[in-house]
């Protein structure tokens, strides 16, 4: 189901990851190339992970090696782009009202929902399926007790969990029982009633199944609906949930007026989704002279940094989240 949401409906999302078998060579490659933001947090996640890995999974991705997909590797890089995805969105704002792993996608799952730190995840992911039960038991071993800030639905129980601490008990379960991902799913939906789901993953692989569960109750939406997803897919899930822009508001308006300005065809009806590069026709020097007009007219966001703005100059709207975000940040005058 692609729909909007229904009106009046206040901002909800649930963040559902897939398992194994849903990494590909190059996975979000452009994504990295795109978003400095997604390229650091996917970097944060091939650091800790290099030392049960012996390789940069970053590296690998970028380059499209064959070897993401071997043993051993395919479920770390696949835990690395769906931590990246989930902290990249939730640094625009947009916090789980509910989280979801399908088998591997569980760790993903409890980082989300702030029960399992990074660098303790890591060795976990690295052994899942690489390592004896005996060894995998001794890894659990060493992970913290966490409880999950946010509802965390178990695909090794099949429901919701209440107050039970994710642990190196439950870590061994999630490696040893049988799957109970469609129970969980069921549940969440039945007693979340979240407004969207996001499928957080390299592709769509559990929409089908969310979309027969749901009956059409919430909107699906795949982070990276293709294999080639461009940075311009996380705005479109943030617009889509209700944290994008709006035509009518300040800046907004503010950018579009700057966009027509360097366009030279000042008040001409400029698109919030319009690509700055393919659909209008912006080179760097245009990119560079609207900078400069963006900070002449907001001038609370200071200088910008060009480097800072690269990710962002893909269309109005995006370069409106930008500002919004820079203002954010700024400090309060005297």
């Amino acid at each position: 189901m692609t729909g909007t949401l229904p009106s009046g409906a206040p901002p909800s999302a649930a963040f559902v990851f897939p398992g194994q078998g849903a990494q590909y060579p190059a996975m979000t490659s452009r994504l990295v190339l795109e978003s400095q933001r997604y390229g650091a947090h996917l970097q944060a996640a091939s650091a800790a992970l290099e030392p049960h890995t012996e390789v940069q999974l970053l590296d690998l991705i970028v380059a499209g090696d064959e070897r993401i997909g071997r043993p051993g590797l395919a479920e770390p890089a696949l835990f690395a782009v769906q931590y990246a995805l989930a902290r990249t969105l939730q640094e625009f704002g947009l916090a789980p009202c509910a989280v979801l792993g399908h088998g591997l996608g569980e760790f993903a799952a409890a980082v989300a929902a702030g029960a399992l730190p990074l660098g303790h995840a890591a060795p976990l992911v690295a052994g899942f399926g690489t390592v004896s039960c005996e060894r995998f038991a001794a890894l659990a071993a060493r992970a913290p007790a966490g409880v999950p800030q946010t509802p965390f639905y178990s695909s090794a129980r099949g429901r919701r969990l209440s107050g039970e601490l994710l642990d190196g008990g439950y870590w061994i379960e999630l490696r040893t029982s049988p799957e109970r991902f469609e129970p969980a799913l069921a549940d969440l939906l039945l007693l979340e009633e979240p407004a969207t789901v996001v499928e957080i993953g390299p592709r769509p692989m559990l929409s089908a199944l969310i979309e027969a569960l749901g009956d059409g109750r919430a909107v699906c939406l795949p982070v990276c609906r293709s294999l080639d997803a461009p940075a311009a897919a996380l705005y479109e899930v943030l617009e889509r949930v209700g944290l994008g822009r709006k035509g009518d508001d300040p800046i907004t308006r503010i950018v579009l007026d700057a966009v027509a300005e360097v366009l030279a065809e000042p008040g001409a009806p400029i698109g919030l989704d319009a690509a700055l590069r393919n659909d209008l026709g912006f080179d760097s020097v245009m990119l560079m002279r609207l900078k400069f007009r963006l900070e002449q007219r907001i001038p609370e966001v200071g200088k910008i940094a060009l480097r800072d703005m690269l990710e962002y100059l893909v269309t109005p709207g995006v370069v409106a989240d930008f500002l919004r975000l820079q203002l954010a940040a700024a400090p309060a005058l005297p």
